[in-house]
């Protein structure tokens, strides 16, 4: 780009004392690319004129000064001389203060603290009409002086962003607030968790305009419901920030301002948004798109990027509030240090994958945070070793309250080091009720009071736990809902209420909890789980959706409320899997489908309170248990991908879990998508959400297919899974892979570290264009090295193509086998070369070894075994035409009860086949055979002795339902727990 001369101008009333910079246009042919970004716009032959900014470039109307330096233009306002100040951060990234208590760049100003990037684009100002013309290379802003009234176009598709021309800024004895027109069919999406999925009436799926969301961290544990209400006015984590669709248009709007904010998504009027900050400034920033991914982008360099966090926080967590504890009954296994020892080795002999347990207020002294029970957790150095020991990381929780206990020295610190909120001109604290019964309450907004904070945390963490669990901080009080909004608080030096802090509190404990064990453990990534949230939560903590109830309404609400969430900038979260009351509604049907959800959620936990019913994965029996390991065991299996996902999230803060309107935006049908998700940029997740036998699934246009089958679908169309006679599996989860997808696995084992060394196996559906995916390996610990290799993949007319790029960075990966799965051939290959040298064929892909390949006729597929050496490009030659999904040939291994006579033979009967009972191989325990199923399809079947009064029961006796297999090549595998004819 070939910028033009610079000047310096400051122009007031009609007087132009310099003529401004240019670097380009404002003015361009709307053209998006295939990313849905703006192209960079060249500046043409070296001597021509750029587009002017406005009408006239240089001039301003009267009332408007320019402040080249400080890249900023102001504008006066009817009744407040201060107007609104227009800073240009970047290209797409442009600050709005309105009112004279907005704060100046150098003041102090909000709690949280922004990454403002430095402007380097030279400022160009001009004149339209009335009106001063702000342009960058994304965006044209036009401020009447004044009115004040604002406009902004993105120049790449020429659509109005914002448009204030019957609104904008007011303030009133409230507070103060903005008005921006929203045309009829705009959509939006995030700010933060909230229930607008379910309360509003007028909107439809996950677009929440015609809705009013409320920020204000609330504890809002409503007891009838057995946690918070559908129509909850405001939940745990309020994130000022949403990002705005009109038409295939995106852009974003943060509102920085911790007061209690209200944001009328053209509820009131279908032809306005509403803003309104009870307290402080409207200090906006205009975030420019015309991507959602590029809006989320320029936000987290807002805001902030999230960390890479350790492997282990993205495996299966355990955990419970347990009680009572007195006498540390059996069948509560998380009440003592010598239970949960036991517990993890059930969770290791059952075969159940996990990384994470968690320890809630019952480990405490007293409900004292930072304590353990003397009596139950004596020794914790002892018992986290073990459990290190044991493949295990221990979160304990953390409750801001502290007990007023005079004997106590964390309390005494607090009183002695002035860490606690104090009503105005009060001498002694603040005195709440949380659970130690009354609780005083540190006031995180001081740096002193973080940095003594810190140390507690890091103490902890010294002692060896992995996680702390920060929860109660909104902050919550029993007797008052939360402290008062009067109380006096630090502000970082700039003394004010807790009216600004209150909101920031999470935000604030989280920073200090974070910083506080990367001290301890410099070598370790923290990993710290929050209740509460603000806007950048993402630089300290994941969150999860707080004390949901158990019910299908819940279920249902929970991946729209995680979409949102991604769409506020927060990659890392997750629901307690189950639902946290476990009351009437805690089936097994309900639980299973909550496992599917939290298989494919950022943060997986199962977790529950103590009246509830068990939520282990065997607590709902050996059916729910077996359907339930399989999906943790689908999680662990994908665990290359998704730690890749968590990598790209830290460089450009795309959300794990996103809509598909993030990935297919100029889609109009997946816009209000609210019940699936893509995993990444390749796969498409649609769980259960409810009690239905049925799943719609709607596929975006193009080629789908089913991951484990590779059925195929044309996109473009809403398709309905079943199971007849029965309903879908416990353990579904569909999961389909878009074209040109490639999705990294492993070998499944007992935890994550465990892993480390296994093959890798790529699947990789080639498309008609080129497609690529990037995996980062590490040490799983540190941040000091990294690998990251970009696999790509291409269908030709000859078959299809696939290449490995050169590794990037200096981290060696262990050894590992690299398999190759190509999908679809469906025609046998006639030859297969890497980097030109041909491959040995396999006589079967169990056979396949480093430098061979064979064609897997069952599943459709190419298996290319290859040493892990980067770059590497592989070249397959087949017909690459499709041919009909037709059936698969399951294999299926059952493994018998013991004293089963070995001559007794064993028969499958499936729906399939007419419930014919058909014989399986036998040997020893174990028979085998094949179920022959439509590929992506199921079948019902059972397991006999050639009849059916010897059919397979549980290990109670009762009745099995029908059980289901996936028409897909991977095979089944079966334990029968007992013989009808050998119950009582």
């Amino acid at each position: 780009m070939r910028p033009r001369s610079q000047a310096v101008l400051v122009a007031s009333s009609a007087l132009v004392l310099a003529a401004l910079a240019a670097f380009s246009g404002c003015s361009v042919e709307p053209r998006i690319d295939l990313e849905g970004n703006a192209p960079r716009r060249d500046a043409g032959p070296p001597d021509a004129p750029g587009p002017t900014c406005g009408d006239t470039e240089g001039d301003v109307p009267e009332g408007v000064t320019v402040d080249p330096s400080a890249h900023t233009v102001a504008s006066t306002c009817d009744g407040d001389a201060a107007g609104l100040v227009l800073t240009v951060l970047d290209d797409g990234l442009v600050r709005l203060r309105y009112g004279s208590s907005a704060p100046r760049d150098g003041a102090k100003g909000s709690l949280v603290p922004l990454e403002r990037p430095a402007s380097t684009s030279a400022l160009r100002v001009g004149r339209r009409g009335a009106a001063a013309v702000v342009c960058t290379e994304a965006l044209e802003i036009a401020v009447t002086p004044r009115s004040c009234a604002l406009s902004a176009k993105d120049l790449a598709t020429g659509t109005l962003v914002i448009d204030d021309a019957s609104g904008g800024y007011f303030r009133n004895a409230d507070g103060v607030g903005v008005v921006h027109g929203s045309p009829a069919g705009e959509r939006f999406y995030g700010l933060g968790l909230h229930t607008a999925t379910q309360a509003s009436g007028a909107r439809s799926g996950l677009d929440i305009r015609g809705s009013v969301v409320e920020l204000y961290n609330t504890d809002a544990f409503d007891a009838p419901s057995g946690g918070f209400r559908s129509d909850a006015k405001s939940l745990y984590e309020s994130i000022p920030f949403y990002a705005g669709l009109r038409g295939k248009t995106a852009y974003g709007v943060f509102t920085d301002n911790t007061h209690r904010q209200t944001f009328d998504l053209a509820a009131s009027d279908p032809a306005k948004v509403r803003i309104f900050a009870r307290g402080g400034a409207i200090d906006q920033y205009l975030v420019a798109g015309p991507s959602l991914r590029e809006v989320l982008r320029r936000y987290a360099r807002l805001t902030g990027l999230p960390p890479m966090p350790a492997p282990w926080a993205l495996g299966f967590h355990q955990s419970r509030w347990e009680g009572p504890c007195e006498g540390n009954p059996a069948e509560r296994p998380f009440c003592s240090a010598p239970q949960i020892i036991a517990f993890a080795r059930l969770l290791r002999d059952r075969g159940v994958p996990a990384d994470g347990l968690f320890l809630d207020i019952q480990h405490m002294n007293g409900f004292r945070s930072f304590t353990f029970d003397p009596a139950r957790f004596g020794d914790p150095e002892a018992l986290l070793g073990e459990l290190q020991t044991l493949g295990f990381h221990v979160s304990t929780i953390v409750d801001p309250g502290i007990k007023v206990d005079p004997a106590w020295d964390v309390y005494q610190a607090a009183l002695s080091g002035d860490h606690l909120l104090k009503a105005p001109g009060a001498t002694t604290p603040f005195q709440g009720e949380v659970w130690p019964g009354a609780a005083v309450f540190p006031d995180f907004s001081a740096a002193k009071t973080r940095t003594w904070w810190s140390g507690l945390a890091g103490g902890l963490a010294r002692r060896g736990v992995s996680g702390l669990w920060i929860d109660m901080n909104e902050p919550a009080s029993f007797t008052t809902g939360t402290v008062p909004d009067t109380l006096a608080a630090d502000g970082d030096g700039r003394p004010t209420t807790m009216a600004e802090v209150h909101n920031a509190y999470g935000y604030l404990e989280a920073k200090a909890t974070y910083e506080g064990m990367q001290a301890a453990r410099a070598t370790e990534r923290p990993f710290v789980l929050s209740r509460a949230a603000f806007a950048g939560q993402q630089k300290w903590s994941a969150v999860w959706t707080g004390d949901a109830p158990s019910t299908w309404t819940t279920l249902g609400m929970t991946m729209p409320q995680l979409l949102h969430l991604g769409m506020s900038g927060i990659p890392f979260a997750g629901s307690d899997v189950g639902g946290y009351s476990g009351r009437e509604e805690s089936t097994p049907e309900l639980f299973s489908r909550w496992m599917a959800m939290g298989a494919v959620s950022p943060f997986f936990r199962a977790h529950a309170e103590k009246d509830a019913r068990r939520q282990e994965p065997w607590s709902f029996g050996d059916e729910t248990f077996e359907a339930t390991r399989a999906l943790i065991r689908q999680r662990y299996a994908l665990m290359p991908y998704l730690y890749s996902l968590f990598d790209e999230a830290s460089r450009t803060g795309a959300p794990v879990l996103r809509p598909l309107v993030f990935e297919f935006q100029d889609d109009e049908s997946t816009h209000a998508v609210a019940d699936e998700a893509m995993l990444g940029p390749w796969l498409l997740a649609a769980p259960l959400l409810d009690a239905k036998a049925t799943r719609a699934v709607l596929l975006p246009k193009g080629r789908w297919y089913e991951l484990h089958s590779g059925a195929a679908y044309e996109g473009g169309q809403t398709i309905t899974l079943a199971a007849t006679p029965d309903p879908l599996p416990k353990d579904a989860l569909p999961l389909f892979a878009r074209e040109g997808a490639i999705v990294v696995r492993t070998e499944v084992v007992s935890n994550v570290a465990s892993a480390r060394g296994a093959a890798l196996y790529l699947d990789a559906f080639p498309g008609p264009t080129k497609s690529a995916f990037t995996l980062r390996e590490d040490d799983g610990t540190t941040a000091a090295a990294l690998a990251r290799i970009t696999f790509s993949t291409v269908r030709t007319a000859t078959g299809a193509h696939f290449e490995a790029s050169a590794q990037e960075g200096t981290y060696v990966a262990p050894h590992r086998e690299l398999v190759v799965r190509l999908r679809r051939v469906d025609h046998d290959p006639s030859a297969v070369t890497v980097d030109g040298q041909a491959l040995t064929r396999a006589a079967s892909v169990e056979s396949v070894s480093p430098g061979s390949f064979a064609w897997d006729k069952n599943d459709r597929s190419v298996v290319v075994s290859l040493p892990r050496k980067f770059p590497f490009a592989l070249d397959v030659a087949f017909d690459p035409k499709l041919d009909a999904d037709g059936d698969v040939d399951v294999p299926i291994r059952v493994t018998v009860p013991a004293g089963t006579p070995a001559t007794t033979p064993i028969h499958v009967a499936s729906s399939r086949a007419g419930w014919v009972h058909a014989p399986l191989v036998r040997v020893g325990d174990e028979a085998t055979g094949t179920l022959r199923v439509p590929r992506g399809g199921y079948t019902s079947f059972k397991i006999t002795r050639g009849d059916w009064p010897t059919v397979e029961k549980s290990g109670t006796c009762a009745e099995i339902v029908n059980r289901r297999a996936l028409g897909a090549a991977e095979g089944i595998r079966v334990t029968v727990a007992a013989w009808a004819d050998r119950c009582p």
